[in-house]
């Protein structure tokens, strides 16, 4: 979570998430995920677990902007570990993460 207005911290998580997406796909897309067509072979991934996309969305209101990202594990921690933290935990910008928390086929 950081204030509305703090745009290069937005900048560095679409980018990242950008350099992961292109890297799993083996394509740079143009725009987001959600318009990018699977080839045979990536829904395979997708369906065993394999594929290391992120995808997320956005909160905001006129004072500040929640991003949420998801994807594997390892996607996620390559986006903590591009978009580093400029200071602590502050009311200023918040970054909260759980690697334990992960879907499971029942």
């Amino acid at each position: 979570m950081s204030e509305y207005g703090n745009v290069a911290l937005l900048n560095a998580v679409s980018a990242a998430m950008g350099a992961v997406n292109t890297k799993a796909l083996g394509v740079a897309i143009q725009g987001s995920l959600r318009s990018h067509q699977l080839s045979a072979d990536q829904v395979k991934g997708a369906r065993n677990g394999s594929l290391g996309t992120m995808c997320g969305f956005q909160v905001t209101n006129a004072h500040c902007r929640m991003t949420v990202v998801e994807g594997l594990a390892a996607a996620v921690n390559r986006i903590l570990d591009k978009v580093p933290s400029e200071a602590a935990n502050d009311p200023a910008a918040r970054v909260l993460s759980n690697p334990g928390v992960a879907f499971h086929q029942l």
